[in-house]
């Protein structure tokens, strides 16, 4: 699967509108599930290594889940890593754009 970065907020790739995925429809009315994510497709839409992203899973900045043998990271998660990492910038005075 492969993610296009686009506009001058490349992060807002992240989040399922800005990809124009689908989302999956719930039992309940009005409610979606999440997208799951690989480590690999989430170093991606982050654009950091695979090695950042399970540094980020084991220190508990990156919220994921395991399936078996695998681990899968959900797109609300990535946008919360997101918003966390937006909100520190702008408390530490950095610029964001």
């Amino acid at each position: 699967m492969t993610h296009a970065h686009k506009g001058s907020r490349p992060w807002a790739a992240a989040t399922r509108e800005a990809q124009g995925e689908p989302t999956v429809p719930s039992s309940s009315p009005g409610e979606t599930i999440d997208c799951l994510y690989t480590v690999a497709e989430t170093a991606g839409l982050l654009r950091l290594s695979e090695s950042k992203v399970w540094q980020l899973i084991h220190k508990g900045k990156l919220d994921s889940l395991k399936i078996g043998w695998s681990r899968r990271v959900p797109a609300s998660a990535i946008e919360q890593f997101i918003r966390d990492g937006v909100a520190a910038e702008q408390a530490a005075g950095g610029a964001v754009a």
